[in-house]
């Protein structure tokens, strides 16, 4: 998720049914990013960029962006 000065937070979702997703900063890997497993979200107060990485195949997550 792209950084955006005038963003206030973003909610993510793991969409997918069995792949667990990680979410952090730039170079998030399986054992430093923020787990969310099946059906999960997190929501993140941040304007930089958000970057995800999936313990395995490709998953289908969803974002939100709340905006000033």
């Amino acid at each position: 998720i792209a950084a955006r000065a005038t963003r206030r937070s973003v909610t993510i979702k793991n969409l997918d049914a069995s792949i667990t997703v990680y979410v952090g900063k730039s170079g998030v890997a399986t054992t430093t990013g923020m787990e969310l497993k099946s059906g999960q979200s997190i929501s993140i107060d941040t304007v930089v960029a958000v970057y995800g990485i999936a313990a395995s195949g490709t998953p289908s997550v969803a974002y939100l962006e709340t905006y000033d």
